[in-house]
Parts: C-alpha cells; sequence; structure tokens
C-alpha cells in the first residue's frame, strides 16, 4: 500500500472517530436540554397549583371573616342593648367584647398572613416564569450551535469527499 493510501486511511479513520463523538455530544446535550425543560414544567405546574389553592383559601377566609364579622356585629347590637336594659352585667358585657375584639385581631392576622402568602406566591411563580424563559433561551441557543456544528460536519464532509476524489484522481494519474 502506497503512502498516499496510508494517509488517506488514517485521515479517515481520525474524521470518522471525530463524526461519532460530536454526534455522542450532541445527543448528550438534547437529553439533558429536555430533561431540565420537563423538570421546570413540572416545578411550574406545581407553583400555579399551589398558587390556586392558596386562591382559594384567601377567598373562603374573606367569606368566613366577611361572616364572623357580620355575626359579631349583631352580638355588640344584642350587648349594647343588654347593657342598656342590665347594669348590674355590665362587667360580663366588657369581658365578651373584649373576647371578641381579640379574636378579630385573630382573623385580621390571619388575613394579614394569607395577603402575604400569596405575595410570596406570586414572587415565586414570577421566579418560576423567569426560570423557565431562561430555560428555553439556553435550549434555543444550543439548539443553534447544534445547528452551526451540524453545518460545519457537513462542509468538513464535502472538503474530505473533494481531498478524497482528488487523491484517487492523482493516485490514478501517478500510476499511470
Amino acid at each position: 500500500m502506497s503512502t498516499a493510501g496510508k494517509v488517506l486511511v488514517a485521515m479517515i479513520l481520525l474524521v470518522t472517530v471525530a463524526w461519532l463523538f460530536l454526534g455522542a455530544g450532541v445527543a448528550q446535550l438534547n437529553r439533558n436540554g429536555n430533561a431540565a425543560l420537563a423538570k421546570l414544567q413540572a416545578d411550574l405546574a406545581k407553583a400555579e397549583e399551589g398558587l390556586h389553592q392558596a386562591q382559594v383559601d384567601l377567598v373562603k377566609i374573606k367569606d368566613d371573616t366577611t361572616v364572623f364579622q357580620e355575626n359579631m356585629d349583631t352580638q355588640v347590637a344584642v350587648i349594647r342593648a343588654r347593657v342598656t336594659d342590665v347594669e348590674a352585667s355590665g362587667s360580663r358585657l366588657k369581658a365578651v367584647l373584649n373576647n371578641m375584639q381579640h379574636q378579630l385581631e385573630t382573623v385580621q392576622s390571619t388575613v394579614e398572613q394569607a395577603q402575604h402568602d400569596l405575595d410570596v406566591r406570586k414572587q415565586e411563580r414570577a421566579d418560576e416564569t423567569k426560570s423557565l424563559a431562561d430555560a428555553r433561551a439556553q435550549v434555543r441557543s444550543l439548539r443553534d450551535r447544534d445547528a452551526e456544528l451540524t453545518d460545519r460536519l457537513k462542509k468538513l464532509r464535502e472538503e474530505f469527499q473533494m481531498t478524497y476524489a482528488k487523491n484517487v484522481e492523482s493516485l490514478g494519474t501517478s500510476s499511470r
């Protein structure tokens, strides 16, 4: 076998090995990108479900608070009527009123906590949305990089084919 043939065989083997490594790298990048995207989508769905549940809980708390406040208003009116009718039970009614006020403060603090939790959920959702957008941008950049590498591989193959054809022609002319 001639030296040109040996060089050609060696070049073919090197290009084939390089081609296999490039193909394996692209496949690995695709697997990693798809797994990350699936995880982010699952996290986003979970965050949206939590947000929805927090909104439902907040509406329920507001409804309960309204009913409680209406009940409390009714009870305060009854207490005031009794105070005017019976002054002897005034101290007892003051204790009941203080208890009601404490319950109102408890409900208000619960509503404030629920509002804070809602704000936290909204921030988490915004963060997840931003994270998803970043992941999608990264996937797009990886796809662009894949396209560049594929184009480069195509050009290298074409150059290889041209060089191969020239070498075959050179061998054909040199052997004559």
